[in-house]
């Protein structure tokens, strides 16, 4: 996984007090994302309709969790082929917080995927 500078700005910004935005959404999409840019509001190949997150914190560990129904699933011949997945601040647009690759996932519309990105602070 991997954390872009903004979810770093966010949680900065959380830290002084100020208005901030977290992760709310998951994004999948069909191509595999190489690089993700601080600037990017969505994932090249980004399909369908992006999935609410559960967020839950164990001391100083958070967890954020969507799961994507099959029901979901776009090409209903040979299913979506996911091969990246993040983090959004929006339903639509908003800002990629965190990403990951993934080796090529076939979901059909015989399963549910569930996503479970986790991230914990520690001292260095």
């Amino acid at each position: 996984m991997t954390t872009t500078d903004n979810q770093l700005i966010e949680g900065a910004k959380a830290l002084a007090g100020e208005s901030y935005s977290t992760a709310s959404y998951l994004a999948v999409a069909t191509t595999e994302v190489a690089n993700i840019l601080v600037t990017d509001t969505a994932l090249a190949g980004e399909i369908g309709t992006r999935e609410a997150l559960d967020i839950t914190r164990t001391s100083n560990s958070v967890d954020f969790t969507a799961i994507r129904s099959g029901a979901d699933v776009i090409d209903t011949s040979n299913g979506d082929d996911i091969k990246s997945s993040g983090t959004m601040t929006a339903s639509s647009g908003g800002i990629l917080l965190s990403g990951a690759t993934h080796g090529g996932i076939t979901q059909t519309t015989n399963f549910d995927l569930e996503f479970i990105y986790q991230q914990t602070v520690d001292r260095p």
